[in-house]
């Protein structure tokens, strides 16, 4: 979505009542996974193995921030072993965590939720296929009878690892096609890449 249509049709972010459930949804604890998938054979989400920081990240690879898949969607799969099942391609990740959320979100706390803080890399060849798998994948959660799509919205942020660079990423933002509600870019970092804030629309 464009910054001009913002100006000229502002979403409807969450009112404070839903903005407090978000918060709790947000803050469900990385290492209960709670979602339903009938790929269990994958790896589980919640044991991604993350590597010393770096002194920046690496250009030269394709980022993701997907957390928002993990703990708003319940999905307790890793996305990339559930692409690389799905096309019988290896599939190399490195994950990083910031001392600091890559992604603020409007109306919710995010300081305890480790996966704002979660970057995860793949070659950039791979990365855009995965974007592009990803996003024709529709998510079921049968617990709460919803239905699920993820958006890939790329924006530039400043490197959470070295602040006087900036660096490309890719969100993968949450679309739930039962409610009509998806989270979007209520602002973006702009050219002074200075804080990305998230938040969730009804359509």
């Amino acid at each position: 979505m464009s910054s001009e249509s913002w100006i000229n049709e502002p979403p409807r972010l969450l009112n404070p009542s839903e903005a407090e459930e978000a918060t709790k949804v947000l803050r469900r604890p990385v290492n209960e996974p709670a979602g339903h998938t009938d790929l269990k054979e994958l790896r589980a989400a919640h044991i991604e193995e993350i590597s010393p920081s770096p002194a920046r990240l690496d250009h030269d690879k394709l980022w993701f921030f997907p957390g928002l898949a993990y703990c708003m969607m319940r999905m307790d799969r890793s996305l990339f072993e559930l692409y690389s099942w799905a096309t019988d391609k290896a599939v190399s990740v490195m994950s990083y965590r910031a001392d600091k959320p890559i992604a603020l979100f409007h109306g919710a706390d995010i300081s305890d939720n480790p996966w704002f803080y979660t970057v995860q890399g793949v070659d950039q060849g791979l990365g855009k296929l995965f974007s592009d798998y990803i996003s024709t994948y529709r998510f079921r959660d049968s617990k709460r009878n919803a239905e699920w799509r993820l958006v890939p919205t790329a924006t530039r942020i400043a490197d959470p690892f070295a602040n006087s660079e900036g660096i490309d990423v890719t969100l993968l933002l949450p679309a739930n096609l039962t409610s009509n509600r998806r989270v979007v870019i209520v602002q973006e970092p702009g050219l002074r890449l200075q804080q990305l804030i998230l938040g969730v629309v009804s359509e």
